[in-house]
């Protein structure tokens, strides 16, 4: 939902969008995996991959319990959004701590 939301803002995917994008398909697909995720860290860094595995798992999750429920929220899409900006958030909390090379 973020990105849809910043490709509507910025008019543009965001970064290796066609490998993010792989790796999705590759789970719910469940086949081809591990090239995807390769491909993917291939293009960014093995974070990337962290990233999208626990995003890819976060909506695995959620899905299958409103799957289960049966529940439908109008409300959902805006937590998403939240969900997306405190992600972004993280990220950049870890971008003041990164120190190139593992040296504190």
């Amino acid at each position: 939902m973020a990105y849809v939301a910043g490709e509507a803002i910025l008019g543009e995917k965001p970064p290796h969008w066609e490998e993010l994008s792989a790796l999705g398909r590759a789970v719910a697909l469940k086949e081809g995996v591990y090239e995807a995720a390769e491909a993917l860290k291939a293009v960014s860094n093995e974070h990337a991959v962290y990233d999208a595995s626990g995003i890819i798992g976060f909506f695995a999750s959620i899905t299958k319990i409103v799957d289960f429920t049966g529940h439908y929220s109008d409300t959902f899409p805006s937590r998403l959004e939240r969900v997306g900006a405190v992600l972004n958030g993280a990220r950049y909390i870890r971008s003041l701590a990164w120190v190139p090379g593992g040296q504190e």
